[in-house]
């Protein structure tokens, strides 16, 4: 997480607490964190209090993109996420 973002309002906020108000990058640090649970894109909005499309312009602006990493499994693992023949 970056330096401007509050760590601990982060976790609050995605372990149920509303009552806690996030900035904008706290909002798009929570997405990251909630894309790589594989929460759906409009769960994701409704929880953060943006629009879908919000959402979609995140996943396609980011510079890295959780859905990439986890289709990256080390030579010879099959994991989730993992591309079909992978690892063969």
């Amino acid at each position: 997480m970056t330096s401007d973002v509050d760590e601990v309002a982060v976790r609050r906020f995605l372990d149920g607490d509303r009552s806690v108000h996030l900035t904008g990058a706290e909002k798009i640090e929570a997405y990251l964190l909630l894309e790589e649970r594989g929460t759906s894109h409009r769960t994701i909005a409704r929880m953060l209090g943006v629009s879908d499309r919000t959402v979609v312009r995140w996943r396609s602006r980011l510079p890295w993109r959780p859905q990439r990493l986890r289709s990256q499994t080390p030579a010879g693992a099959q994991g989730e996420g993992a591309p079909a023949g992978a690892g063969r």
